[in-house]
Formats: C-alpha cells, structure tokens, sequence
C-alpha cells in the first residue's frame, strides 16, 4: 500500500491515507456503510484536468470511488516532457499500472483523455477491470478529415492559451466566466482551481502546461484507439453528450459498427464535459447501465 490523497468534494481540503493500492490515487468517494465486498470504480481524467475534479460525480455514483492523476496532472509525482505528451502510451501505462495493483478489479471511468488511455490499457489481455464506461473517448479515424482538423484546432488553441494568473481569484475570475468552464458544477471548478494550478513567483500557473496540451491534442491523431475498442473483453458503454461536438451522433454509431458487443448511449442536456456539467445526470445513466451489466471478476 501506498500513500495517496483523500479528496473532499465538500471543501478543498485534503488528508492523506496510506490504505489505497497505488500511487496517484485519490479516494474520491466512500459510502458511509460500503461493504467489505463492494466493487470499487476507478475514474481517468480528461486532459488538462484532475482526478479531485470528479468528486462530484463519484458521490452521485453512490459507490467506493478512486481517481487516477495521469502523468502531468493533479497530483501525479510524474510529468511527461511536452514531446512525450503526443504518445497516448504513456497514459496507457499509467492505467494499466493502477488496475494492475488492485486486489479486486474495479469499474473503470474515463473521461475524454482518460477514456482513450483506459481503452488502450484494457487491449492489454493482462489487464483487469470488470466493467468500462468510456465518457466521449477521442477516437479518430484518420481518414475522418472533420475530427482531424477539430484535434489540429484544438493543438493551436492550446497554444494560444493563458498559463498563468496573478492569483487563484484572477484564475476563478477569468476561467469561470468562459467555455467550457462557466458551464461546470461550481464543485468542479473549486477542485480544478485546487488541483490544476500550481503556485510560482507570479502567481499561480496551469499545471499542465499549454505545450504539454497541445502535443497531447496532436498524439490523440495516432492512437489507432477505433481499431482497438473491438479488442476490449469487459462489458462496455460508450457515452456522448447530446450537445458534444466532439463525439457526435455519427462517431458513435461509427464506434458501434466497430464494437457491436458495446452498449453505446446518448446523455442528454450536456456536451463533451457532460461530467463536470452535470454530473448527476451521467451518474444516473452509468447506474442504470451497471444495474444490469454482468460484472464478474476478470479471468
């Protein structure tokens, strides 16, 4: 056992418990009355976010609820070089690293980024998890020139964007008041305010750096993650937001042909960070489809 961050989605602080089975964990959620027997989720983040930033939707999830922090993000005692943010392997790994330490294989959510790496770690037969919920997972198909020109779009806004704030008041300011965050649960956005910045001489700055974001959003190109989701063993359901540009209708019928066994559904009222906007509303979808999911323990 390991050390490993406790996140209060109530208030910003935060304990430490050495009981949790991997680095980089944090215990997003725990039942007042969880039984000894209870399947655990573990949730992977979207790029540039946190694991803290999903408390939310773990306590509307109901159940024991785990967070990984990526390399480069949050809490994660690691961080990728800018270039190596373009090899998705790396986040892959990480995944992988965290199932793997598990006595009992959990749920694994991901979200955006985190969905992608979790695919990639599951491709792997080694791999345990009883059940995957991928939440808008950047699949690209590179013949698709709409979704390459949206992840190129994505690299140069990345680029273009403001690292450092004067203070975490500035920060909560100017990042509240725009997309996508003015759209967050205020919940999400005090965990990113907590998580995703880091304090310097001028102030506070992204943890995750632009240029990390931007080779990051160019590595999600050539994952060949479309060609492995047909790989995935474990019960699967892919989730996209009504309002997502991102993975829209046609991705995920596109997802569908490729793995037929997937359940695939349509979360309405919410976009490509259907997580952070509403979290009880993803929450109730992911229940309903757990409630009848076979989730037995990996072989």
């Amino acid at each position: 056992m390991v050390a490993v961050t406790w996140w209060t989605s109530h208030r910003k602080s935060l304990r430490r418990s050495s009981e949790l089975p991997a680095p980089n964990l944090v215990l997003l959620h725990r039942p007042i009355s969880a039984s000894a027997r209870a399947i655990s989720t573990l949730i992977v983040h979207a790029g540039g976010f946190s694991a803290a930033c999903y408390a939310p939707l773990a306590e509307a999830l109901g159940g024991l609820a785990f967070g990984l922090d990526l390399p480069g993000h949050g809490g994660a005692d690691s961080d990728p070089p800018p270039g190596d943010a373009t090899d998705w392997n790396v986040f892959a790994r990480a995944v992988a690293d965290a199932l793997g330490r598990f006595a009992d294989a959990p749920v694994i959510l991901g979200h955006s980024l985190g969905a992608t790496a979790a695919i990639m770690a599951l491709s792997r037969a080694s791999v345990p998890a009883r059940a995957l919920v991928a939440f808008e997972p950047i699949l690209i198909d590179p013949t698709n020139a709409r979704q390459l020109a949206e992840a190129n779009a994505l690299a140069d806004g990345a680029l273009r964007r403001r690292a450092s704030f004067v203070s975490r008041e500035a920060a909560r300011e100017r990042l509240g008041a725009k997309p996508p965050m003015a759209s967050f649960d205020p919940r999400v956005l005090e965990a990113y305010l907590d998580t995703c910045l880091v304090s310097d001489d001028a102030g506070v700055r992204l943890r995750f750096a632009p240029a990390a974001e931007a080779a990051m959003y160019r590595g999600g190109i050539t994952t060949g993650a479309l060609d492995l989701v047909a790989t995935i063993s474990a019960p699967m359901l892919i989730l996209a937001g009504a309002a997502s540009t991102t993975m829209t209708a046609e991705d995920l019928a596109l997802v569908a042909q490729r793995a037929p066994s997937a359940s695939c559904a349509i979360v309405d009222g919410v976009g490509h960070f259907g997580p952070f906007e509403h979290p009880d509303a993803v929450a109730s979808v992911v229940r309903s489809w757990l409630s009848t999911a076979p989730l037995e323990p990996p072989r």
